[in-house]
């Protein structure tokens, strides 16, 4: 088998990708996520969670991307408001709710005496603008305590960015989910999401006590492709044959017609379906782009267990409940990390061959020492995907390995996509070592590793997501093809030609070439 490329975190330079360094115990990157483009410079920007950094409350971080001009390290003393970002706690990158044309974050604070009792936990949506970003602009949310709060994509298709609320403990801990919707005319200063109606927003509730729904939220993106955003929900505790495994629900969207609040036992395949048949105890459910390009968004959930699940999205036929034991690698995959606590996110599009990607981060491994870390991506495909993929069947030809730096970093222990950082066409990635010690004990790092066509050494021809014009020599070369319509010529020798998404054109002399994937699009 070939081996999987390996890239230590060490080797970014500012020219590849960077390191953000926290301040002492900050365990920078306990959570991490794209914010979207909030300054509306054409550059997403990236959401940094820290967990005791000011009266062990926690902060979190906007950092804006640019086009160039990146350090190869930084440290987040040196964001502020009005220059390079801004701080509060965890955050979650929203789209455009409010129809300015800046995407927005919503932020969760919670501050805890160090010893677990809740103190405050409150909920903000803070607006975009496209200068000085600060915490002025917005509105609070009334949600409660030990909320989760994402992004829930456009859920009526009214063209504003949705929210989703998890309230787990709700309810004799039945626990519900609340999606807000946007509003281009505003929104009071406090909002009671108690009184979503149906006109502004839903409540989803979970089936029985205990069950714990709401742990875990987020968008799905478009499921059953109807062209409304879906949400998707983790309700840990709920037990199956006795074991308290968890269970996902995965809610369609629509343009009208929602009730106040709905059941989740409401769900019958048409409207929406629940996933069952695997260990999610604390379960994290996310959104998984579309990983096999066929124009469906996929889900992904992961628990605490070595497993995650991807589900393909579809048109139409899904039954009200699907166990996870009957994905064959037609309709999804089991993703066994052998024993290793893994997480899972998308990763976007990293090398641009117009198939979503999988970051898996594995903060036990110990390819530079014991606990230092690596995070593995496994990039997407149309077909060919098997029931069960170990993170030992990874190889050169289906991911990249981004490993810790020194033993104890736990490099993995947050993965996520941070959107087009740098505005080259590629998707880029965040990896949280929280372990490192780059400032002070326990300050933890955040690694932004910048997307390309390809990630090994020995790429002749590598492509970029616009048309690329390669010519070849009489040696064996090899050719990467991006999102564009490429023209591919061979002059002799063992070439290699993966033309990636686009119309494109390959010309190979002789009968010596090693192979050619021609990919989607209308080839010649």
């Amino acid at each position: 088998m070939t081996t999987t490329t390996s890239i230590n975190l060490s080797s970014l330079d500012g020219s590849n990708g960077f390191r953000i360094d926290g301040l002492s115990y900050y365990l920078s990157g306990f959570w991490l996520s794209s914010a979207g483009d909030m300054n509306g410079d054409g550059f997403d920007d990236m959401a940094i969670g820290t967990t005791y950094s000011r009266e062990y409350s926690g902060r979190s971080y906007i950092v804006l991307g640019m086009e160039s001009g990146f350090s190869a390290s930084s440290n987040l003393g040196g964001f502020r408001a009005g220059s390079n970002g801004w701080s509060k706690n965890t955050v979650d990158g929203v789209g455009d709710v409010n129809g300015d044309g800046f995407d927005d974050v919503i932020v969760v604070t919670e501050t805890d005496n160090f010893y677990g009792d809740t103190v405050v936990n409150d909920t903000y949506v803070i607006f975009g603008k496209a200068s000085d970003l600060d915490r002025s602009n917005g509105f609070s949310l009334e949600a409660g305590l030990d909320v989760q709060a994402s992004g829930a994509g456009d859920v009526n298709g009214d063209g504003l960015g949705d929210l989703i609320i998890g309230a787990p403990l709700n309810d004799s801990y039945s626990g519900s989910s609340y999606v807000v919707f946007g509003n281009s005319s505003g929104f009071d200063a406090t909002m009671d999401i108690s009184g979503l109606d149906g006109t502004n927003g839903f409540r989803l509730d979970g089936i029985t006590e205990l069950n714990l729904s709401g742990y875990s939220v987020d968008g799905a993106g478009d499921v059953n492709g109807d062209g409304f955003g879906d949400v998707i929900i983790g309700a840990s505790g709920v037990d199956s044959n006795g074991f308290h495994i968890g269970s996902g629900y995965v809610v369609f969207g629509k343009a009208s017609g929602f009730s106040a609040a709905m059941s989740l036992s409401a769900l019958d395949g048409s409207n929406g379906f629940r996933l069952d048949g695997a260990v999610m105890d604390r379960s994290v459910v996310r959104a998984a782009g579309d990983i096999n390009g066929d124009g469906y968004s996929d889900v992904l959930v992961s628990g605490r267990s070595s497993s995650s699940y991807v589900v393909f999205g579809k048109a139409a036929g899904f039954d009200a409940t699907m166990d996870l034991s009957d994905l064959d690698g037609s309709n999804g995959f089991h993703l066994d990390g052998e024993g290793q606590v893994i997480s899972a996110n998308s990763a976007g599009d990293v090398n641009g061959d117009g198939f979503d990607d999988v970051i898996i981060g594995n903060s036990k491994g110990d390819s530079n020492g014991e606990d230092s870390g690596s995070s593995y991506v496994m990039f997407g495909k149309t077909s060919g995907f098997d029931a069960e993929i170990k993170l030992s069947d990874l190889d050169s030809t289906n991911s990249i390995r981004l490993d810790g730096v020194a033993a104890g970093d736990r490099s993995g222990h947050s993965v996520s996509s941070a959107g087009d950082v740098n505005g080259d066409g590629f998707d880029d990635l965040m990896v949280a070592a929280i372990g490192t010690d780059w400032k002070t004990y326990n300050s933890g790092s955040v690694y932004v590793i910048f997307g390309r066509s390809s990630f090994g050494d020995d790429v002749d021809f590598p492509g970029t997501p616009g048309d690329d014009i390669f010519t070849g020599t009489s040696a064996a070369e090899s050719f990467e093809g991006g999102d564009g319509n490429d023209r591919m010529i061979g002059r002799g020798g063992a070439d290699s030609f993966n033309a990636g998404v686009g119309n494109d054109y390959i010309r190979i002399l002789g009968d010596d070439f090693q192979f050619v994937d021609g990919g989607l699009g209308a080839d010649i």
